[in-house]
């Protein structure tokens, strides 16, 4: 039945890999280390805000419940850790490192399933 829902299903895997190895490391590396450190001349809360715009863009804008809410505080810690980490070295190529890592973690953490 899978075949009937993905008929191209070798390549939406490497799609998934090609978009969650590459293309997410390198965008979010870039837009929420270099691109917020610039745009904001508060250069001791930068993380802060680096992270809770991560925390919302990955969670979504829904704001109804206290759940909801809790649910996007992962976001925002790995978001100042990752900005933290560019704060301290200056050097862009260690977020994307960090999220490469990240992505690739929970790509084979969520098709685990399908190996069993």
């Amino acid at each position: 039945t899978d075949s009937l829902i993905f008929p191209n299903m070798s390549s939406i895997a490497i799609y998934t890999i090609l978009v969650l190895c590459i293309y997410m490391p390198f965008s979010e590396g870039i837009i929420f280390t270099k691109t917020i450190n610039n745009i904001f001349d508060i250069k001791r809360f930068w993380p802060i805000i680096s992270g809770v715009i991560y925390g919302i863009m990955q969670a979504g804008f829904k704001f109804n419940n206290m759940v909801f809410l809790a649910s996007k505080i992962p976001y925002i810690i790995i978001g100042i850790i990752v900005a933290k980490v560019y704060d301290k070295n200056k050097n862009v190529f260690y977020p994307i490192f960090i999220w490469l890592f990240y992505y690739v973690f929970q790509l084979l953490i969520q098709s685990s399933a399908y190996w069993l």
